[in-house]
């Protein structure tokens, strides 16, 4: 369980290494959620889709080359094998996703940058305001402690090699990279507040 709380998504003006796309840094206020410790591995996303078991060296390691179809399908997938609502249906050509369900999802943007900050920075009772660059602070000489990436890989490594954020979750600064539930879309100064629900 993630807390709610606020935050700052995206990056300052003053992050040279940041993408265009990644400002303006702006806040954002998110509910509490659910979240993986890890990313789906080879051998999880195998045995709920019914695909052959991986060998062991790649058993451990984050699925690749899945479409944002296949993971909503894992998720649905996941939900009914463990008695769960299903939280995507398909209406008129698209697909949704109901708030209300208690099956699996994918993250939002919002969530999934808010869990990978992990309330960095300034917290207080019911907020966690983040603005740094990563989870663990300002500094990349301590990205290799917590991240695979270029610099230090080659490939897909093994999940939960790192060391885990402060909210416990692994794999969040690198390795991989995650599947979103929205698509992306410019951002704004204003404030925002996740979630807002598909209607049915």
């Amino acid at each position: 369980n993630l807390p709610g709380g606020v935050f700052f998504m995206g990056s300052p003006d003053s992050d040279d290494m940041a993408r265009a796309n990644e400002k303006p840094q702006h806040r954002v206020r998110v509910n509490s959620f659910r979240m993986a410790t890890t990313p789906v591995t080879v051998a999880l996303y195998n045995k709920i889709m019914d695909k052959p078991a991986p060998s062991a060296n790649k058993a451990r390691q984050p699925v690749i080359n899945v479409s944002w179809y296949d993971a909503i399908a894992f998720c649905n997938t996941l939900s009914k094998r463990e008695g769960y609502q299903p939280c995507y249906r398909k209406r008129f050509g698209r697909w949704r996703c109901d708030w209300q369900a208690d099956g699996y999802r994918l993250p939002t943007e919002a969530e999934w940058e808010y869990a990978c900050r992990a309330g960095a920075g300034r917290a207080s009772a019911g907020r966690a305001e983040t603005q740094s660059r990563y989870s663990f602070g300002d500094d990349p000489a301590q990205l290799d402690d917590y991240a695979w990436y270029a610099g230090n890989s080659k490939s897909v490594q093994v999940v939960a090699r790192k060391r885990p954020n402060r909210w416990g979750l692994y794999d969040m600064h690198g390795n991989v990279w995650e599947w979103c539930w929205d698509r992306y879309r410019g951002y704004s100064l204003a404030a925002e507040i996740q979630i807002l629900p598909d209607r049915f």
